[in-house]
């Protein structure tokens, strides 16, 4: 995979991760809100993995943001 491929991934992750946190929403009920598995969520979180758009949709909504949102913090680190 591509080294700027992998900071997108992360990036994401990150923005995930941090809306949660802001959120007080664990990994088990943002899994509940989005029908995808905590691990599964676990692993966007890290970088392991990258969601599909679809998923980015899915997660964007159950933390109650446009798909923009998180996709801006993908932007602010491609621009360092």
């Amino acid at each position: 995979m591509e080294p700027h491929t992998l900071r997108v991934i992360k990036a994401l992750g990150q923005a995930i991760r941090e809306k949660c946190t802001s959120l007080g929403i664990t990994k088990k009920q943002l899994a509940e809100k989005t029908g995808l598995r905590p691990k599964t969520i676990s692993r966007y979180e890290t970088g392991n993995i990258g969601p599909t758009l679809l998923k980015v949709v899915r997660l964007s909504s159950a933390l109650e943001v446009l798909p923009s949102a998180l996709m801006g913090r993908v932007d602010e680190i491609l621009r360092l």
